[in-house]
């Protein structure tokens, strides 16, 4: 081999090599600064911010992965006991397609759909009341979590993916919103329902913008149901950013201002002084193309005039495997 030859193949292989750290890098970059954060709140940018991370130095995890989603798979066992649970038979199906089941009846008072595309379970009761036709029968609050558990079991829901709270327990919120009517003048109090409220999770993380509800009735029967049971499969495992490189993007413009308390009279980031990080929780956001970590801070920043307690949300991916 002579020497243009030699130079020739080293000079490819040193292309090929720039090329392949060039095509990681871009991945890299891609996922980290394709995660728009926008919706959530609102954007800002601190270059000189002196920021205190007292959070403890291992509540972050080594690696992460990217998720996108997948087709929704419901068993026939699951859609029977959902039919029973909304009162539906066969003869009330109006659509059957490869994406949708829908369920109706005549007067339109039901309407039971299951999508199979985004994975959503939507059902709706409605019905009327006043003063003189009140509800009866509505659950008491202690009933309501094992009348979730029940339902959800039979529709087969993995617990595993349920968001949990500090105890490891599903992270149910419940409440039961009421009605006044002033009747030959005395009060009347009518609850229409009680509900639970629930988010979802991706790897024991809690998934952003996956919010679910169930409210049970009259006699305890279920009048709305709005479940986003979307599939999600693993894309990209990615290495986790360091606490200097998540400062580093909370000063340069790639975190949001989560909401203020109400008393609050809001922060001028070109002139506040320090933000100090007290907690961080790991969760999922997701976005058209995939579902990204992302990271939540919980911190009190020093405006110069007031010391503020606010959510920050950050992009946590430094680079993919």
């Amino acid at each position: 081999m002579d020497v243009q030859q030699s130079t020739g193949l080293a000079l490819r292989s040193v292309r090929k090599k720039l090329l392949i750290i060039c095509f990681q890098l871009s991945c890299a970059a891609g996922f980290s600064e394709s995660l728009s954060l926008v919706e959530m709140g609102s954007p800002f940018r601190s270059p000189h911010l002196d920021v205190h991370w007292n959070a403890p130095s291992n509540s972050l995890p080594g690696n992460l992965w990217v998720y996108r989603r997948a087709s929704a798979k419901f068993s026939s066992t699951a859609i029977s006991n959902l039919m029973i649970a909304c009162a539906f038979t066969d003869k009330d199906k109006v659509e059957d397609t490869t994406n949708h089941l829908v369920f109706k009846t005549v007067d339109n008072s039901r309407q039971l759909s299951i999508s199979f595309g985004d994975g959503r379970i939507d059902f709706e009761a409605k019905t009327h009341y006043g003063p003189t036709n009140l509800t009866e029968g509505v659950p008491e609050m202690s009933e309501m979590p094992k009348l979730t558990m029940n339902f959800l079991k039979k529709i087969e829901v993995n617990f595993s993916e349920i968001d949990k709270n500090e105890k490891g327990e599903p992270n149910f919120n419940f409440s039961e919103p009421f009605t006044l009517y002033f009747v030959n003048q005395k009060s009347i109090t009518n609850i229409e329902w009680r509900a639970v409220g629930f988010r979802r999770a991706i790897d024991g993380f809690a998934y952003v913008g996956s919010d679910g509800g169930i409210r049970f009735g009259e006699n305890g029967k279920i009048s709305k149901v709005s479940l986003p049971l979307q599939a999600v499969e693993r894309y990209k495992e990615c290495r986790v950013a360091d606490l200097a490189t998540i400062i580093s993007w909370i000063r340069n413009g790639k975190a949001v201002q989560g909401r203020l308390p109400w008393e609050s009279a809001g922060i001028n980031w070109n002139t506040a002084k320090s933000m100090t990080i007290k907690s961080v929780k790991i969760c999922y956001h997701d976005t058209p193309n995939f579902i990204y970590p992302l990271v939540a801070l919980w911190t009190t920043v020093d405006t110069g005039s007031d010391r503020v307690d606010v959510e920050i949300d950050c992009p946590i991916i430094a680079e993919t495997k």
